[in-house]
């Protein structure tokens, strides 16, 4: 594979990586060091389980970075709380990651606040569409701030194999690497075009190499319930860059052990105030998706 020539494909065929990966150094954004790790692997099914052990803690790291492998369709909705970004969104979704993946995302800016962390009106919300060859993104626009709707298209062919395999299987030590000193990470390329939200919770590779990269740092506490989901929930304390990012110390996450789907974060500072957060509401795994969605309407 020509390196140059597959990055570019790659950054075109890349709506997002996650809401929290912007913090880590992308190795795929560098032109003449696309990773080493091109080969597809085969991905098999580990499912760890609530014991605190190190082999169980390098099985969620894998299996969050691979979980678009464990499931072919997903949908539901979730809740992100950003403190630093004064926003908290309602994302209603439904991916179908088969041999022609599609997507659909609303998105509802709700209880937005302003720099006083004052409440503000807002009634916009955003439709985001990709049917396997068109990605169709309406903004409503808000009379609150007077701004008019808008609906924009562009043809985003499909993904190709060797892009979407690029990093299959891989762990940890796979993921992350150096070039001139500089510590950088392998994302996978997800064929739906998936929101950094929704992306956060379906592909939560940036969590698993943000959150979970050190081991030491972080525990897994037991299993619960979300969503309908048995989940296993782990506790940790986050790295220097994450702690300065957040100004907040403390973590929670809960995962999906049959698919490394992230169901809930929490990101508590020291005077136990939320600060970062993503609760999902509802969530079906290899169900029937209703296809009329994946086709654009208001």
């Amino acid at each position: 594979m020509n390196k140059r020539k597959a990055t570019k494909n790659i950054i075109a065929a890349s709506l997002s990586i996650g809401i929290l990966g912007s913090g880590l150094a992308s190795l795929t954004n560098q032109d003449n060091a696309l990773a080493q790790v091109t080969e597809t692997k085969e991905v098999k099914k580990v499912h760890f389980t609530s014991s605190n052990t190190e082999s169980n803690k390098i099985n969620i790291q894998n299996t969050m970075l691979n979980a678009i492998d464990y499931y072919s369709t997903v949908s539901g909705s979730l809740e992100y709380y950003s403190k630093r970004g004064g926003f908290n969104l309602l994302v209603t979704y439904q991916n179908d990651l088969s041999e022609k993946p599609k997507s659909y995302e609303k998105t509802l800016y709700n209880q937005k606040t302003n720099v006083k962390n004052q409440a503000m009106p807002n009634d916009e919300y955003e439709i985001k569409t990709y049917d396997g060859d068109t990605l169709t993104v309406y903004k409503s626009g808000s009379k609150e701030r007077g701004t008019a709707s808008n609906v924009t298209t562009k043809k985003i062919a499909p993904m190709p194999t060797d892009t979407r395999n690029l990093f299959k299987g891989t762990t940890m030590k796979e993921r992350i690497g150096t070039i001139d000193g500089e510590k950088l990470y392998n994302f996978r390329f997800e064929p739906s075009l998936m929101s950094g939200t929704v992306k956060t919770s379906l592909l939560p590779e940036d969590i698993a190499m943000g959150f979970l990269e050190d081991t030491t740092k972080w525990d897994i506490k037991g299993e619960e319930k979300i969503a309908g989901v048995n989940t296993v929930a782990i506790e940790g304390t986050l790295n220097a860059n994450y702690t300065e990012r957040f100004n907040a110390k403390n973590f929670k996450i809960n995962v999906d052990p049959h698919t490394g789907i992230m169901l809930q974060m929490e990101v508590i500072n020291d005077a136990g105030i939320m600060v970062e957060a993503l609760y999902t509401k509802d969530i079906e795994i290899d169900k029937t998706l209703n296809q009329k969605l994946f086709s654009f309407a208001k």
